[in-house]
């Protein structure tokens, strides 16, 4: 009987310490893929460095993030790159990767309104109500000025910048909608600029 009980004690003991082990390795793993997704978002990344197909989806993505960068640096908008990703993922799924009507006629990137009371770079409405400007880059400045006029804080984390912005009541569709959409682009722009 003895021996049994030790027996059955030294199993549970066994037993614990390999359900530990388990724990500790998946909390490892999880640490250090955190720790490396990071450090991808915090590489310093130059634009100017990063080469695409040209033609391809994938150029369209370098090239609206280095007029998005550029622009954001001449404003002195903080955290340039982090935003200029938040910024291109987000006007890469309003224009269809650059490709909508209201972009190629109006330069209007983010899919704005014309605005009634805050300050705008907006050349003036679209006949159907769309903001329209002299350039892509004005229409960054005006995606800019929304986010101060609305007092947004900024966050390294996609999902976070997405939900601040419907508080706000920047878009009408069901946050998951959007968020997924942008999301998406989001994760190919990373990839394209993480390669480069």
């Amino acid at each position: 009987m003895a021996q049994s009980k030790k027996s059955y004690t030294l199993l549970i003991i066994a037993g614990v310490l390999l359900v530990g082990s388990v724990i500790a390795f998946v909390l490892f793993r999880y640490i250090r893929k955190k720790k490396e997704e990071n450090e991808l978002l915090t590489k310093e990344i130059n634009p100017d460095e990063i080469d695409a197909e040209p033609g391809s989806n994938e150029e369209k993505y370098v090239e609206a993030f280095k007029v998005i960068y550029d622009t954001l640096q001449k404003i002195n908008a903080p955290e340039p790159e982090t935003l200029a990703r938040f910024y291109t993922a987000q006007a890469a799924f309003e224009t269809e990767i650059f490709k909508s009507p209201l972009f190629l006629q109006a330069n209007n990137a983010f899919g704005m309104k014309q605005p009634r009371t805050r300050p705008t770079t907006s050349l003036g409405p679209t006949s159907t109500g769309w903001a329209s400007y002299e350039s892509f880059e004005k229409s960054v400045e005006d995606r800019y000025l929304w986010d101060q006029y609305n007092k947004l804080t900024y966050t390294n984390d996609i999902k976070e910048f997405i939900q601040t912005i419907k508080s706000k009541s920047y878009f009408e569709e069901p946050f998951q909608q959007y968020y997924n959409g942008v999301r998406s682009h989001y994760a190919k722009l990373n990839q394209i600029l993480n390669q480069g």
